[in-house]
């Protein structure tokens, strides 16, 4: 998805920068409409309603070794970046050096993921409550929501950067407001 995103530097035309990603959307589009119904009946499914074991269960061996291997490799997903920031900057000093001297960018990225989350709260309810009551337009909904997952961050950030870079009577490109908007997208 990065070659999209590079296209659009080079020729600064949002539409060369789509057509060259419709391969990649089609494919996501594919995985995303064959996972719907999976994806459906895990978000409709009211378990927390259920009472809590009585007995607790056993588990197959297979699950546990499973839930060990994902453990590992969340760990592993937090140890290998650290290790290699680490190696590529010489020595934890110089680490702590370099992450203080982000001590800007860090809370920024915070605010800006507090107030996405705070954003998309209601909206998120207010189409979780059509996705539930609907079922005459049920299919149509359950793909609007999650088609958007198909779509390459890359396209997304060019198609902020076409709506928003232009003389309107309020400036939003090159603001706080457009990470927000990105993390809304």
């Amino acid at each position: 998805s990065l070659e999209i995103f590079a296209e659009f530097s080079a020729s600064n035309q949002p539409v060369r920068a789509l057509l060259l990603s419709l391969p990649l959307l089609i494919i996501a589009l594919a995985v995303v409409l064959a996972s719907l119904s999976p994806l459906k009946n895990a978000a409709q499914s009211s378990s927390w309603r259920i009472p809590t074991w009585k007995v607790a269960p056993s588990w197959p061996k297979w699950l546990v070794c499973l839930q060990w291997l994902a453990l590992v490799l969340l760990a592993s997903q937090i140890v290998v970046p650290l290790v290699s920031l680490t190696t590529e900057v010489g020595t934890w000093h110089s680490l702590v050096t370099t992450i203080a001297l982000a001590h800007q960018e860090i809370p920024f990225t915070f605010w800006v993921a507090v107030v996405v989350a705070l954003v998309s709260l209601p909206i998120a309810f207010a189409v979780a409550r059509e996705l539930v009551n609907s079922r005459k337009w049920e299919k149509l909904l359950w793909v609007l929501v999650i088609a958007p997952l198909a779509i390459p961050p890359a396209l997304i950030g060019i198609g902020l950067i076409t709506i928003w870079n232009r003389s309107l009577p309020f400036d939003v490109y090159g603001t706080i407001l457009m990470p927000v908007l990105a993390g809304l997208a």
